[in-house]
């Protein structure tokens, strides 16, 4: 069996671990694949998701992983849809800049240009 987790929350929003902490119990267990899938940065303050100033940091950190293990590591952002305070373009933290920064990173990604909403392309082309 080949074991897989695309779900990944580490310190940089709600979850516990850090990556490395996370990435090398993975590969300990003998996964195949990890993706690290935090919170992305949302235009209020919560205890849930990402601050916008940790978002490079959290791409440096999980992109550093890669090619260290037979585990193989995908970066990935879970994007918070919260009717009439976002949108799938929503401008606060997930905006063009976050796109750009993840198309350098992922190789799965295939992005779709669309100059109206590039965040939202990103979201129904990952994994």
């Amino acid at each position: 069996m080949l074991l897989s987790n695309f779900h990944m929350h580490c310190h940089y929003c709600d979850g516990k671990g850090s990556p490395q902490e996370m990435f090398e119990k993975a590969n300990r267990l003998g996964f195949v694949s990890v993706g690290f899938s935090s919170h992305a940065p949302l235009p209020f303050d919560n205890d849930f998701c990402m601050h916008a100033d940790k978002l490079d940091a959290y791409i440096e950190e999980i992109s550093a992983l890669k090619g260290h293990a037979e585990t193989q590591v995908y970066l990935g952002l879970e994007l918070d849809f919260i009717p009439e305070v976002t949108t799938p373009c929503d401008k606060h933290g997930t905006d063009f800049h976050l796109t750009t920064k993840l198309a350098q990173c992922t190789p799965w990604m295939h992005l779709m240009i669309n100059t109206q909403c590039l965040v939202w392309m990103v979201l129904m082309t990952s994994f």
